[in-house]
């Protein structure tokens, strides 16, 4: 079964989405209330992903020095910082952009369905189509309307073509593209309302762009907290680095609505911690 998230194309995604299938049931058990994080995710990620290596090395450490740290989840964090960038990713995309191609196809759809339109109006004043079901169909807005409304023009046009044939300038070629672009229109736009459907099921998700990078600052918090500790014993371990960016030298990243808006009380990169929900 497959779940909300479209498969990725981009390479670099790939192993970003096989990590969060590793990881969907924690995130999915964490339990309210989270923490909340002011960070800018793509930042903190690439931090933290620069200091894997280091975390690496220390893991010997870790389990000599901390043995009661959750040193299994901190060897992970690689994962825990793929599957919070991915999960930033997809919850960032909007609705899908309306491309030339479909634009085009609205707009010869449209230009085509007013031309037929009009000429079975005309039919239908001379008595030669049902006036009551042309300005049915004529009556309709809307572009999975005007899809239908295509191939129902183009179906009655051609069940009275004989009739009709020297009455109009329509040409038979044109109610064979009426049906097509108009199964062509439907297509396209019940495509683009799935793709509509996916986002907003994911963006009414359950949470997973907090709760992953809740567990993500934990999982590297606990990491620093240890690190420093150690450093007492092995003066040559550096101190790992925060993920947090001084807001006032990056507001920047705040007006470009890049971060998690902390809760009303949290502190900013307090001595000991990330961000402390007070």
């Amino acid at each position: 079964m497959h779940d909300h998230f479209s498969q990725p194309r981009d390479p670099d995604l790939l192993e970003g989405e096989q990590a969060l299938r590793r990881l969907r049931p924690e995130l999915e058990a964490l339990e309210a209330p989270l923490h909340s994080r002011a960070i800018h995710v793509p930042y903190a990620v690439s931090v933290l992903l620069g200091v894997q290596p280091t975390i690496e090395r220390s893991l010997p450490l870790m389990r000599r020095y901390t043995p009661l740290a959750n040193i299994s989840r901190i060897a992970n964090l690689r994962d825990y910082a793929l599957a919070t960038a991915f999960v930033h990713h997809r919850s960032r995309r909007t609705a899908p952009t309306d491309g030339p191609n479909y634009t085009r196809l609205i707009t010869d759809a449209r230009a085509l369905y007013r031309r037929l339109g009009a000429a079975s109006a005309h039919l239908a004043d001379l008595g030669l189509l049902d006036a009551g079901r042309v300005a049915e169909i004529r009556r309709v807005r809307g572009n999975i309307a005007v899809g239908d409304g295509l191939l129902a023009l183009a179906t009655t046009l051609q069940e009275r073509w004989p009739m009709v044939d020297h009455c109009t300038p329509i040409q038979r070629h044109e109610l064979r593209h009426a049906a097509e672009l108009g199964a062509r229109l439907l297509a396209a736009v019940a495509e683009r309302r799935q793709q509509r459907s996916r986002i907003a099921s994911f963006r009414r998700s359950d949470g997973l762009h907090r709760r992953a990078v809740s567990r993500m600052c934990d999982v590297y918090e606990e990491a620093r907290r240890v690190v420093a500790y150690i450093g007492w014993y092995e003066p040559d371990l550096a101190p790992l680095p925060s993920l947090v960016r001084r807001l006032a030298k990056h507001r920047a990243l705040v007006e470009g609505r890049s971060l998690v808006e902390p809760a009303e009380g949290t502190m900013i990169d307090p001595p000991g911690g990330l961000i402390a929900a007070e």
